[in-house]
């Protein structure tokens, strides 16, 4: 899994996400950088009406789109999860197994082969 990161030269970024690739990651940003702009509804600020708050302030929306200037940068960099998000889930499976383990302690029914072989895969993936 990698993060990818669409930047303006000046080190702001304007979009990121998680891939499965650099590939869908550029897929994914290449209509974004072939309209020119970014944001939910890729509308530009000068087609949005004046929005204005109680006190008579205008107020950006937040789906007004921003320019994506002609010269910008992606960056790709490794993603892993955590390991207390790691843990956290071999553990909740451990628990849900559990009774696997007591069915087979109490009458001797033998526990499935792939829960079996998943079950130490999860206390394998547990790290103190």
């Amino acid at each position: 899994m990698i993060i990818a990161t669409i930047k303006k030269l000046d080190g702001t970024y304007l979009d990121h996400g998680k891939f499965s690739s650099e590939e869908d990651a550029l897929n994914w940003f290449q209509p974004l950088i072939n309209k020119g702009v970014y944001g939910q509804k890729h509308v530009p600020a000068h087609e949005v009406p004046a929005i204005l708050n109680l006190d008579g302030a205008e107020v950006t929306p937040a789906y007004v789109a921003e320019e994506i200037p002609a010269a910008f940068s992606i960056e790709f960099e490794e993603w892993s999860k955590p390991q207390s998000e790691i843990n956290s889930e071999a553990e909740a499976y451990l628990l849900s197994t559990d009774w696997y383990v007591t069915r087979f302690a109490e009458i001797a029914e033998p526990i499935p082969t792939d829960i079996s072989l998943a079950r130490a895969a999860a206390r394998a993936a547990i790290v103190r």
